[in-house]
């Protein structure tokens, strides 16, 4: 009996010092996903498709929206985008417009967006801004309303015109070349400023500088167009001050209600110029 209960201890004491099996592993650290808190423009997505994510414009440090071509090929109509700032990360090919409306900038980088006939490039709105943009091959490359502004851009061989304006726009050191129309349409005192236009209205019958409404241009270039400026005012008054208008095939300077002040370098013009106002030297 009393063997048997050593026995017994010597088993109890055994099991108690050995090392106590592994128990199941640790379940992995769980990490959780914060949200960021930042507003996004839906109207800025394509419309009728869905953000999953992936390859959608990034935000920069400083809250711009970065579009690449991954965003363009999602697009399934135009893209709006009406706060905020843009900026175009690299060249890309539209399938529609994009409208900058608000108080919105669009930095194109220096890029260009291949445009597609039938479709306007880039239409801007309200106070909205472009800068540094080119778009070549669109319908119209640029279309500006109420008071938006162009700055250092480029409208290339557009089916129509380079830029169009409309309301009190204004389009300052910009370029429209080998476009098939005009180079810049102004309607409804809209201003352009130290721009050029050059080889334009070959394909159509269109000038450099086409003025109308109270629309002005101020320090511009229009030489080797089909015709380089017509100023029309249509009851209002508009005008050009300061200008050079050479080589262009059949007019430099053709104006009709309208009148030219300051210096110009012209070879042929068409209509009255009051040389009070405007010093003409030839080409």
């Amino acid at each position: 009996m009393k063997l048997a209960l050593v026995l017994i201890a010597l088993i109890i004491l055994v099991s108690c010092t050995q090392e106590t099996p592994e128990g199941p592993a640790p379940e992995p650290q769980t990490f959780i996903d914060v949200e960021m808190d930042k507003e996004q423009d839906v109207r800025a997505l394509p419309s009728g498709g869905e953000d999953d994510g992936k390859d959608m414009p990034q935000e920069f440090e400083q809250g711009c929206i970065q579009i690449n071509q991954a965003y363009i090929d999602k697009m399934e109509a135009h893209a709006l985008f009406a706060k905020g700032c843009v900026e175009i990360a690299e060249d890309v090919s539209l399938s529609d417009i994009i409208v900058i409306r608000g108080s919105v900038v669009l930095d194109c980088n220096g890029h260009t967006l291949n445009g597609v006939e039938g479709k306007i490039g880039i239409r801007l709105e309200d106070e909205s801004q472009a800068v540094n943009c080119t778009v070549n091959g669109a319908q119209n490359g640029f279309e500006l309303y109420d008071k938006a502004v162009a700055r250092k851009c480029t409208a290339n061989n557009s089916h129509g015109m380079g830029f169009y304006q409309r309301g009190s726009s204004s389009v300052v050191d910009c370029l429209a070349l080998g476009n098939a129309k005009h180079g810049f349409f102004l309607e409804e005192n809209a201003s352009v400023a130290d721009s050029t236009a050059r080889f334009n209205g070959r394909k159509e019958r269109g000038y450099g500088f086409l003025l109308s409404q109270g629309s002005t241009a101020h320090d511009i270039k229009g030489n080797d167009n089909r015709f380089g400026a017509f100023v029309d005012s249509h009851g209002q008054s508009a005008s050009i001050i300061d200008g050079e208008f050479c080589n262009n095939d059949e007019g430099d300077i053709i104006i009709k209600n309208g009148y030219v002040k300051g210096n110009f370098r012209v070879s042929t013009f068409s209509g009255e110029i009051d040389e009070n106002l405007a010093v003409i030297i030839d080409c």
